[in-house]
């Protein structure tokens, strides 16, 4: 940033000069361009179906981490005192219905993108889609993620 004067009048006949500088410069202040980024995970995906021919077995669901935490941002799983992060959970396979009517899982179709996470040197944008009819009874999962 810069602001300038200009000498109205110049000295004469034995007057004084003018004093101080015609040009003064200072730092503008502007935002710094690297940022804190916390750790950012995705949602838990749906779980996996439990098979009518597999009594027994297990379903799982997996999340991922979308961003690690850098510049000083909170890492993944640091929360004390929450248990460390995982990326997976499983869990036996309990009250599936060996009568049910198979059904095929249905996402719904995708939103808007949100706006991104940073100004400069990179950043994240984010959209959702939702399950409009989850699988049952040995049908197709759901394929692909929700973010």
């Amino acid at each position: 940033c810069n602001r300038d004067r200009v000498i109205a009048q110049r000295s004469s006949c034995g007057g004084q000069a003018c004093k101080g500088a015609q040009t003064e410069t200072k730092v503008c202040p502007k935002d710094s361009c690297i940022k804190e980024v916390d750790c950012a995970i995705s949602e838990w995906d749906q779980w996996s179906y439990c098979s009518k021919d597999t009594p027994g077995s297990n379903r799982v669901r997996a999340r991922s981490i979308l961003a690690e935490a850098s510049n000083g941002g909170k890492a993944c799983g640091t929360r004390y005192p929450e248990p460390p992060l995982a990326l997976e959970e499983i869990e036996p396979c309990v009250n599936w219905k060996k009568d049910s009517s198979v059904t095929d899982c249905v996402l719904t179709t995708w939103g808007q993108w949100t706006e991104c996470t940073a100004l400069c040197n990179g950043g994240l944008k984010h959209r959702n889609r939702g399950i409009r009819t989850p699988p049952t009874a040995g049908g197709i999962p759901c394929q692909g993620s929700l973010e």
